[in-house]
């Protein structure tokens, strides 16, 4: 009977961590890399990101986001946190201090869409998947 008990205690937990996985929306949709290459800013309209600038994101399925430089260099690494509105890209200094960076995100047909948002003024930042 205890045995019974137990085995279905760990069936139930392990359906709940399988589950939970489900729960994060949009995660399919933004895993992979993203080519940085338009900004739009109220006051001065669109500006195509020069292609020595075009930086690329990589959001991976372990809520691991990797910057890399516009030829292709890891610059950084950080984590991400996702809801169907909002995402956080958080870490560490080397002084060991926290940060986190909040910005809402929405996809435009094929490409995703980040607002850097100053309260008073935003930026809409524009990436295409590259993989």
């Amino acid at each position: 009977m205890r045995k019974e008990i137990i085995a279905i205690i760990v069936l139930l937990c392990s359906t709940a961590a399988i589950s939970c996985e489900d729960d994060i929306p949009h995660l399919d949709t933004i895993t992979g890399k993203w080519r940085y290459v338009k900004a739009y800013d109220p006051i001065t309209g669109h500006h195509l990101v020069p292609a020595n600038e075009q930086s690329m994101v990589e959001y991976r399925k372990d809520k691991t986001s990797i910057v890399y430089d516009y030829s292709g260099i890891e610059t950084a690494r950080s984590n991400y946190d996702i809801t169907d509105s909002k995402i956080t890209i958080s870490g560490r200094n080397l002084n060991g201090e926290l940060w986190n960076n909040e910005s809402s995100y929405w996809f435009k047909d094929d490409t995703l869409v980040i607002r850097a948002d100053g309260g008073f003024e935003y930026i809409d930042n524009y990436w295409i998947r590259t993989k």
